[in-house]
């Protein structure tokens, strides 16, 4: 994350909102935001760029599939190992959790389902790429522990359970020459009736106007030339929730989406472009531009990778990852 120190003049209620709710998109999801100098939407080593919970909100008794968007340098093979956590963990002690398998059950014993014998399933997920994580705990259980917050013996905890019990899901990725980890909080249904939040979804992805599909689409383009790229985000992406109690009076509004762009040469615009009803359009949200490798550094595979992940303001996230052949222009 980067801060600014300047002097600068008051800035619109839009600009202020713009700035930062990016900002809060990049401190709340990962550990992996950029703190050098490279754009953030450059890839060009290892990055955790999204991870997702399928679905969103895992009710009692559900599974959820965990999976993570994840860039590797060619050549490079991630490996991946996963954990969860019954209570939210801090990025400043590196996502640890501050339960072992023992003290999570000493404390969730009577909050657990009973037909898992009141033990907390395995904090470790394991070390496959889509891991999975049943929520065992009952609706009725969370709210108590909601409403009266977490103690126990030797432990005490916070709970902030605004839109559902917070948990922490954790992913360590590595290659042979480098590792990263991410943490991601999940909410459970903590309420009756719950409240569901979906991943949002993309429609798909162009450039200079060609749909991309699964396949490797080729581009004519010419070194240095600027293009458009755009994002397909249906404008049931962003769905009506209950307005923080921090924003303001009771109520509902859509949904804050954050698009995040990436690309593996050449250069991106915007690194993230955002949808604020009234006040930043989906239209806008999902227009950006792409500048083509110079001659000096035209990839000699003639591939681009681009990637592009769409975030909701309550933890949903989904993405979209295509290939493109440059075909450089006469």
């Amino acid at each position: 994350m980067t801060i600014q120190f300047a002097m600068q003049r008051p800035r619109s209620f839009q600009a202020r909102m713009l700035g930062s709710f990016a900002a809060l998109a990049c401190a709340l999801v990962l550990t992996a935001c950029s703190s050098d100098f490279a754009p953030y939407s450059e890839l060009d080593r290892l990055r955790i760029l999204a991870v997702q919970s399928d679905p969103a909100t895992p009710m009692p008794g559900e599974t959820a599939v965990l999976s993570a968007l994840v860039f590797a340098p060619a050549g490079e093979s991630p490996s991946y190992h996963w954990s969860w956590c019954p209570v939210t963990a801090q990025a400043s002690q590196n996502y640890t959790c501050p339960l072992d398998q023992v003290a999570a059950n000493q404390v969730f014993s009577t909050s657990v389902d009973p037909s898992s014998g009141g033990v907390v399933p395995s904090l470790d997920l394991g070390t496959i790429a889509n891991a999975s994580l049943a929520n065992p705990f009952p609706v009725a259980a969370l709210s108590v522990l909601c409403a009266a917050g977490l103690e126990a013996q030797g432990f005490s905890h916070a709970l902030d359970c605004e839109g559902g019990y917070p948990i922490m899901v954790t992913v360590d990725v590595s290659t042979a020459s480098s590792s990263l980890r991410a943490g991601f909080v999940v909410r459970l249904p903590s309420e009756s009736p719950p409240t569901i939040n979906q991943n949002p979804q993309l429609a798909g992805l162009s450039l200079a106007g060609i749909e991309l599909d699964d396949q490797s689409a080729t581009i004519v383009v010419s070194p240095s030339q600027t293009i458009d790229l755009r994002a397909q985000i249906p404008a049931g992406a962003s769905e009506l929730r209950a307005i923080p109690a921090a924003e303001g009076p009771p109520g509902q509004r859509l949904e804050r989406l954050t698009a995040s762009w990436f690309a593996d040469r050449g250069r991106i615009d915007a690194d993230r472009t955002v949808f604020i009803d009234g006040v930043s359009p989906l239209d806008q949200t999902s227009s950006n531009r792409w500048t083509a490798p110079d001659a000096q550094h035209w990839p000699a595979d003639s591939r681009v990778q681009f990637m592009l992940a769409l975030r909701d303001d309550r933890g949903g996230v989904g993405w979209l990852v295509r290939h493109v052949l440059l075909e450089r222009a006469p």
